[in-house]
């Protein structure tokens, strides 16, 4: 605007009443999703002793789960097509996840009743007592801060959209993963991908023609 109304001022020589000096210049927000690379993800799965907690960061990012999402999944929710949630303005999707973590988490629940919380608050000491938001968001910030990394349990959803678009999955199909209403939700994280696009590109191509 500022750049706009000297144009129409010195340019075309129209009078404006506007004082240059008191505009100022508001820098633009880098809102770039901030992401976790898979390998810190998986150290920190590694280096983390109890099951609850491997499990509880690996479906944040193999599902790309919102945290409040994450703790709602009950028993039955899991099943080998993936995982059922009812996401964020009441969108009903199933989110598919590997094979390794399906088992891994029938095992985990064997002993649970269909309707029970996949992750329930044992420190209450009540096993049909859903896992707390903030507890969840803790369990999770804490195995990664063991690896010397400060982050939060978002970063995993984004984590796993970026995975995703390096390996070639089309945005369609990561806004149905994700839950996102409009894609151009989903979009953003093609501003991401473009580096990862553009060092593709430099080590297939080769040496250039000139």
């Amino acid at each position: 605007m500022k750049v706009f109304l000297v144009w129409i001022r010195d340019y075309k020589e129209i009078s404006l009443r506007f004082d240059e000096s008191r505009m100022k210049l508001v820098r633009v927000r880098d809102d770039l999703p901030k992401y976790i690379e898979r390998s810190d993800i998986e150290n920190a799965i590694r280096a983390t002793r109890r099951p609850f907690d491997k499990l509880l960061i690996a479906l944040a990012f193999e599902a790309g789960l919102r945290i409040s999402e994450l703790v709602s999944v009950q028993v039955k929710d899991v099943s080998v097509y993936g995982v059922h949630v009812m996401g964020k303005g009441a969108v009903d999707r199933t989110v598919p996840i590997t094979d390794e973590l399906y088992n891994s988490l029938m095992i985990y629940s064997h002993d649970k009743k269909p309707e029970c919380y996949l992750f329930e608050n044992h420190s209450r000491g009540c096993r049909s007592d859903i896992l707390t938001i903030g507890a969840a968001r803790r369990h999770i910030e804490v195995a990664f801060e063991k690896q010397g990394i400060k982050m939060y349990p978002h970063q995993l959803r984004h984590s796993l959209a970026v995975e995703l678009l390096k390996n070639g999955c089309d945005v369609v199909t990561i806004q149905h993963v994700l839950g996102h209403t409009d894609l151009k939700t989903t979009m953003k994280y093609l501003r991401i991908s473009d580096s990862f696009v553009n060092a593709e590109y430099k080590s297939h191509f080769g040496k250039s023609v000139i």
